[in-house]
């Protein structure tokens, strides 16, 4: 073996082995023992040499630049596609994106009566608020009256519903207005008009009654916006008097 040589190439190992060798003298045992490391070394640097060319790809691979071994690997400049490519986000992020973005936004808003509501009943006075009534709601007000005393409609529209509405309500009218809000009559003694009849603002639609649950002859009055939901009558009519 050649100084410093091991199948054509420097091998740093067995240059430090042979200047060891020549600057001490040692048996042929331990001489034996420390070429046996060196070749073991050397075989596992040829191991891991043989590894990195196998995972750099063939086309970074140029002999004749600097590398480990006989491996040479030269730097490839990204060029501009690969840049831009590396900034656009994957299939599925962009089509959800595309999706939110063609999406319509829907914005439900509750219109306003453009008019006033009247008061259904002239001649009374509230027995029961809009609110919280023990552990229930209480959805209207309930305004009591003398039996059989006329009931206005509040705005104009038309009658959805007339008629016995069971145990709790009674005797029931149901007006839809022009602008999507209902109005509805409860406990009435007995109705004026029928269902899909067109009915004027202050228009009597029915008699004062207590059918249903109910403890004497009154109204209970709901005023609902276009999603059914309930609002407080006296934001919206008169407040009778009562002294």
């Amino acid at each position: 073996m050649r100084f410093g040589r091991s199948e054509g190439r420097w091998c740093p190992e067995r240059v430090a082995t042979q200047l060891v060798f020549g600057a001490v003298g040692v048996d042929g045992r331990a001489r034996r023992a420390v070429e046996s490391a060196a070749k073991a070394l050397e075989n596992l640097r040829a191991d891991v040499v043989v590894g990195l060319h196998a995972a750099i790809p063939k086309k970074t691979q140029e002999p004749g630049i600097g590398g480990i071994g006989n491996i040479q690997t030269r730097r490839i400049a990204a060029t501009p596609k690969a840049k831009t490519a590396s900034k656009v986000a994957p299939v599925h992020v962009r089509r959800f994106a595309e999706r939110v973005i063609a999406r319509p936004t829907v914005t439900v808003q509750v219109q306003e009566p453009k008019q006033k509501f009247v008061r259904p009943v002239e001649d009374c006075f509230i027995s029961s608020r809009y609110g919280m009534r023990g552990a229930r709601h209480h959805n209207g007000v309930d305004l009591a009256a003398e039996m059989g005393a006329p009931i206005l409609a509040s705005d104009g529209g038309e009658i959805v519903f007339a008629g016995y509405d069971g145990p709790g309500f009674g005797n029931l009218i149901e007006i839809r207005h022009p602008n999507g809000w209902t109005t509805l009559y409860a406990h009435l003694e007995r109705s004026c008009v029928l269902r899909g009849q067109s009915v004027r603002q202050g228009e009597v639609i029915g008699l004062v009654g207590s059918t249903g649950r109910s403890t004497g002859p009154h109204l209970h009055f709901e005023i609902r916006d276009v999603e059914d939901k309930p609002h407080n009558p006296l934001n919206f009519v008169e407040e009778p008097y009562h002294p």
